[in-house]
């Protein structure tokens, strides 16, 4: 048992070794090939890097081009396809300007938290086996990292995912998710293959060519100029900066508040300090998440209080009116207490912070939090706003 936990430690330490590595890397230009049987042809894929923060990904199909970069802090894209064309761009100085009061809160209840890093900027690349929809999902695009991290994201990945490699024909070959395998250069810490497969197909992506630490165009990393009726996907590039930024501010949280090791450091007040930064952290993040869903809930509302509406109308008794009021305000406190619960079981300790001595603590009383920011600011608003939707007039 010793020698396994030895080897599968030295075998990590691998993946360790190729991340520290490559987060020295001053430049590259990668090109990959890309095939899947749910769609004929092959997609050429091109990665350019300059450090510490300019990345730019171009992905070509037929007809079909995207570009993406994150440059200096901003996401941006741009794409056609012949006859649509989509383009959006999202700054995230202005998501940590909007997250500068939560920086304030956690800075004055605890004056030794980490200041937020510098950026930088890297290659995402994840992929998972999706159970429920029986699909292996990928992606590859620019993404925003703090400064000193590897711009080699599947590096991330395969940490993330606690992959150990095996050695064959001079490659690290990894398999994950009982649905991939990659193949990755111990040399340069590259992916040279990379392959998914689910019931729903196959996909493939293969190195083409690389080019380390040669001096990249700058114009390569200008930003793209707006384009006139292009629809607007900056929403979506908004949200991934917002999740970037509170991921982060979240783990920085936990660095200042689970270090705690003595049961004195873990009083009531300490709690109670250590909600003021957290429960405002959830009354911020909750309604920008179910943004989305607003509209719905809204609809949804205004449809049952006219049918309430049509009954009183119709000479349905009070009573009559009062039951089916009271059975669909039950139907709307089951799916929020349902919806608050999701929330709650996705909710788990940062991967950065799973060896910090109070972190099972601390998760207990971010989940208390995060319960009463959704009361505050998504339950007790929604019911409030249907018992005055359907309430008789007058009353």
């Amino acid at each position: 048992m010793m020698l396994l936990s030895f080897l599968l430690a030295a075998q990590l330490d691998v993946v360790a070794d190729l991340t520290r590595r490559s987060a020295e890397l001053h430049s590259f230009t990668a090109n990959y090939a890309l095939t899947s049987t749910a769609s004929p042809g092959t997609s050429e894929i091109r990665i350019e890097f300059a450090a510490p923060a300019r990345v730019r990904v171009d992905r070509t199909a037929g007809k079909e081009h995207s570009s993406t970069w994150c440059v200096d802090g901003v996401l941006a894209m741009k794409s056609s396809d012949g006859e649509r064309s989509s383009q959006g761009r999202a700054d995230s100085a202005q998501m940590f300007a909007e997250l500068e009061p939560l920086e304030k809160k956690l800075r004055q209840a605890f004056p030794r938290a980490v200041s937020r890093p510098a950026l930088a900027a890297a290659v995402g690349m994840r992929w998972e086996f999706d159970a429920k929809a029986q699909r292996a999902n990928f992606s590859i695009e620019p993404s925003l990292v703090d400064q000193g991290e590897t711009p080699l994201g599947w590096l991330k990945t395969l940490t993330q995912k606690g992959a150990a490699p095996r050695e064959d024909q001079g490659l690290l070959h990894f398999e994950t998710d009982s649905a991939f395998q990659i193949a990755i250069s111990p040399k340069t810490g590259f992916v040279e293959h990379f392959s998914g497969k689910s019931p729903k197909g196959e996909m493939n992506l293969v190195l083409i060519s690389l080019e380390l630490d040669k001096p990249i165009d700058p114009a390569r990393f200008a930003l793209p100029a707006p384009a006139p009726g292009a629809k607007d996907v900056t929403s979506d590039l908004l949200r991934a900066v917002s999740r970037f930024a509170e991921v982060e501010l979240r783990g920085r949280i936990y660095d200042a508040m689970a270090g705690k090791e003595t049961p004195s450091d873990w009083d009531e007040a300490f709690q109670a300090k250590a909600a003021t930064v957290l429960q405002p952290f959830y009354e911020r993040a909750l309604p920008k998440i179910l943004e989305s869903k607003a509209g719905l809930w809204s609809t949804t509302r205004d449809e049952i209080a006219q049918r309430i509406a049509g009954m009183r109308a119709s000479g349905k008794s009070e009573e009559e009116v009062e039951t089916v009021r009271q059975r669909e305000t039950g139907y709307l406190k089951k799916q929020m207490d349902e919806l608050e619960q999701g929330f709650l079981t996705r909710l788990q300790i940062p991967a950065t912070a799973e060896q910090l001595p109070r972190a099972a603590e601390l998760l207990t009383l971010e989940k208390r939090s995060l319960s009463a920011a959704f009361h505050i600011k998504v339950s007790e608003p929604m019911v409030s706003a249907f018992e005055a939707a359907t309430k008789k007039q007058g009353q």
